[in-house]
């Protein structure tokens, strides 16, 4: 019989995850047919792709500590039914150890919660798709072939497919594929703003690779639209990546001494004119991940009962799909509330006021509020909160200054608090005592010793300031250095790192239950891919310490300069750059420069591979319909629960396969690395394609060439 030939576009991080299965289950049970597997990337770094290349510049970090990354599915992973002996599937960290024992390279020379630069992931990466790769065609009956080349296209010959590139124009054979393209750029819709300022001859559509910067002279002023990552990745490059030494004085304050080769100002944009804040130092192995309390799937799943408004999507099944805003969000502040104040005062503490709480809480739930109450659901719910910690702060404070006698419960706040200003573990009969002696020296992390200031306001959190408010240089600077203290106690010890590390990274699979697969309405959908998405962004998803203090030191030199919220641009012709003007506010630049990457959208894609999948019907755009007629399509392709794509007529084509990127807006968090030793969702897919693609080829006695009617 021939080649059964398995065809994997992309050759980033979830191909190196897809050739870590076949090579696990091929291992223990030899293909049913002879194997011919092409891998495809037009970068030609197999294993690391674009985003994660090893080429990257030597200025660029990741945002992930080392020993977060994984490359292979471990025992924590439920549906994997067979792993690779461990030396084949070490995490990062332990790959970084393995390379720095060998070569003494002080590259690799990295501690578990350090922040690795990202093309050391590159070199990793490839590693391990060299590794998989090499043992994959060492395998009787596998063959294993790269193309350094992207598939423009695909076509259904039947009883399989053509994928088109410019090697094979005809069509290189397949008859089954899986696409791992990740992060692509987009052609701008032609109302945005976007598309506008590509008129203009300075204008940087896609930073990556950073390369494409090259253009921007010494001297030159360069705006950033965007405030993230990519911005942060972009101002490393462009400073130090360009010469420019970070140096750090007999304080320990860094300092940015320049190289000349600089552009004169880096002009930062956003909407808020925020700050990402700093990932925290992790503090946590994977049984220290926060275990929800009010925001939980079954949380959801009542809301969806008892608040849900039914209606019937696309594929014809019914969904009960609330609202992000009124619905989520509280239970999101809620839970924030409940990992602060355990924090802050402790366990006995939390548990005593979600008492007073829960009522409240099931008759959010089940909707047997006022619609005032739904209206100011946030308000009605933190009133308990706030009202147990100004009775504990009024308690606490009273037994500081000796007028009563602490209790119990006190006393544990007591402990909790000293601990959260000290790092101090601390028996409960001695802390208030301690608090007395405390002096500011013993005080760290730029905590307040004053109880009273330690509430948690989460609109202070949320909406830090008004749109269009400038703050200066000196309250950046403040704002960052304080971030970064908190971010230095860690993501377990600092009562507002916890919070937002405890919500927005450890309860993804929460976020998931509540917005995949057309949880919400396409209004609040919208509302949550624009609004709510930019705050888990800013929140929990921000660069590392090393990199937030390095930027710290290029704002404090004048190099970089974060304009107001609320900043517009408009373009003064094709080479006389771009005008940006807010309150109090006036630049003209040489530059600008997307600092974001680009969403998916499978019809605005810059390359020709998914607009022609959507031309030839093998695909189709995902539809979010609502009970109220209102229909909102993000860009994401229409795919089942196993990622199979539905075709134009309505059918489920079990033979392709898509992962990452077009399924970003169908679901959430779908780009990010695997992480060890935590069930990984994404190694989970990922095993759940390759078991599937297998017992396919198994049972395939003739070709296959019906598709099933959804």
């Amino acid at each position: 019989m021939d080649n059964v030939v398995v065809a994997i576009v992309g050759g980033g991080p979830r191909a190196v995850y897809a050739l870590e299965r076949l090579l696990a289950l091929l291992t223990r049970h030899p293909p049913a047919h002879r194997l011919a597997i092409h891998v495809f990337d037009n970068t030609g770094r197999f294993g690391a792709g674009m985003a994660h290349s090893d080429r990257q510049s030597k200025s660029c970090y990741l945002n992930r500590p080392v020993d977060q990354i994984a490359f292979a599915a471990d025992e924590s992973v439920s549906a994997a039914n067979a792993l690779l002996p461990a030396s084949l599937r070490r995490n990062f960290y332990h790959w970084c150890r393995q390379r720095f024992y060998a070569t003494g390279d002080a590259r690799f020379n990295l501690q578990p919660h350090d922040m690795p630069h990202r093309y050391l992931h590159g070199l990793a990466l490839r590693d391990y798709f060299e590794t998989y790769a090499n043992a994959l065609r060492a395998l009787p009956g596998v063959e294993l072939t790269t193309h350094a080349e992207a598939v423009m296209g695909v076509t259904r010959a039947s009883p399989f497919f053509q994928l088109h590139t410019r090697q094979y124009p005809s069509g290189l054979r397949a008859d089954y594929a899986l696409f791992v393209t990740g992060h692509t750029p987009c052609r701008p819709h032609w109302q945005t703003a976007e598309a506008r300022y590509q008129r203009g001859l300075r204008y940087h559509a896609y930073a990556y690779p950073l390369d494409r910067l090259d253009s921007v002279r010494a001297g030159s002023r360069l705006a950033l639209s965007g405030m993230g990552l990519t911005a942060i990745d972009i101002c490393l490059h462009v400073t130090e990546g360009r010469g420019g030494r970070f140096v750090r004085d007999e304080q320990g304050t860094l300092h940015y001494h320049a190289s000349g080769n600089e552009p004169a100002h880096i002009i930062a944009i956003s909407r808020s004119g925020q700050l990402y804040t700093a990932r925290a130092r992790n503090q946590k192995s994977a049984a220290d991940l926060h275990r929800p309390r009010f925001f939980s799937e079954e949380a959801i799943a009542t809301l969806r009962r008892h608040r849900g408004r039914a209606t019937t999507l696309r594929d014809g099944s019914v969904c009960r799909q609330l609202d992000f805003r009124q619905d989520i969000f509280p239970l999101i502040v809620l839970e924030m509330a409940w990992i602060y104040y355990r924090t802050l005062l402790g366990e006995r503490f939390v548990q005593d006021a979600s008492a007073r709480l829960a009522p409240l809480y099931q008759a959010f739930l089940t909707a047997s509020v006022s619609a005032s109450v739904r209206e100011n659901a946030i308000d009605t719910l933190m009133a308990c909160w706030q009202d147990a910690f100004r009775q504990m702060a009024n308690a606490l404070n009273q037994a500081i200054q000796g007028s009563v006698t602490p209790g119990p419960a006190v006393q544990a706040a007591a402990a909790a608090f000293v601990r959260t200003l000290t790092d101090e573990t601390i028996a409960p009969e001695h802390a208030v005592d301690r608090l007395r002696s405390l002096t500011p020296s013993a005080i760290k992390w730029r905590h307040d010793p004053t109880i009273f200031h330690h509430q948690f306001h989460w609109q202070t959190l949320f909406y830090p300031r008004m749109r269009g408010h400038r703050p200066g240089k000196a309250a950046h600077l403040e704002a960052l250095a304080r971030d970064l203290a908190y971010a230095a106690q860690g993501n377990l010890a600092n009562p507002l790192k916890a919070a937002c590390d405890g919500v927005w990274r450890d309860l993804r699979a929460v976020f998931s239950a509540a917005t995949d697969f057309g949880g919400l309405t396409p209004a609040s959908q919208q509302d949550f891919m624009r609004h709510w998405l930019s705050h888990y962004n800013r929140l929990s998803n921000g660069a590392g310490p090393d990199a937030m203090e390095k930027l710290g030191s290029l704002i404090a030199s004048g190099r970089v300069i974060i304009a107001p919220g609320g900043t517009r641009v408009s373009a003064c012709g094709p080479l006389r750059g771009y005008r940006l003007t807010g309150r109090h506010f006036r630049q003209q630049v040489d530059h600008l420069c997307c600092a974001r990457l680009h969403p998916f959208d499978a019809r605005r894609q810059r390359d020709p591979l998914y607009p022609s999948l959507i031309a030839s019907g093998l695909v189709r755009l995902w539809e979010n319909r609502g009970a109220d007629g209102a229909r909102f399509t993000p860009g994401a392709l229409d795919l089942t629960r196993d990622f199979h794509p539905v075709d134009n007529q309505g059918h489920v084509e079990r033979r392709l396969t898509f992962l990452g990127a077009p399924a970003e807006g169908l679901c959430f968090f779908q780009n990010a690395a695997a992480r060890p030793d935590t069930n990984s969702a994404i190694l989970s897919a990922v095993n759940h394609w390759a078991t599937d693609l297998l017992a396919q080829i198994a049972a395939r006695t003739q070709p296959i060439t019906a598709t099933e009617r959804l």
